[in-house]
């Protein structure tokens, strides 16, 4: 078995040196990959906009500009049912671990304002 750290994509050492300068480059918003997966769950565009209050229009408008966005076709479409492509399946881990770390963020986020640390020092004492 071949040690997965021995030849890290290229992209690992650009992010491990400059943290948040590859942010700049995020070409997709967590709001188009809550629209991806309530696809995904909903099994149609249709579907995914009535759960996630949007138009049908606005649901094919960000799966297209995902599709754009990286090149490849997320869904086939089969009648009005959307059927995940082999491409939206290799995205679906890395972009549910995506929305979960938003999701541990925001509620991390809730925790430091109720403990009222919002207003540390730098050094992480309270002021």
């Amino acid at each position: 078995m071949q040690n997965s750290n021995a030849n890290p994509p290229p992209w690992r050492h650009e992010v491990a040196d400059r943290p948040f300068v590859h942010l700049q480059r995020c070409r997709a918003s967590l709001a188009q990959w809550r629209v991806f997966h309530a696809v995904i769950d909903c099994g149609s565009f249709a579907s995914a906009a009535n759960r996630l209050g949007l138009t049908q229009p606005g649901v094919s408008y960000s799966i297209a500009k995902l599709e754009n966005q990286y090149g490849v076709r997320l869904f086939k479409l089969d009648g009005r049912k959307a059927v995940v492509t082999c491409a939206g399946l290799q995205l679906l881990e890395q972009s549910r671990r995506l929305l979960l770390a938003a999701i541990e963020l925001e509620e991390f986020a809730v925790v430091l304002a109720r403990m009222n640390l919002a207003g540390c020092t730098d050094q992480g004492e309270l002021l």
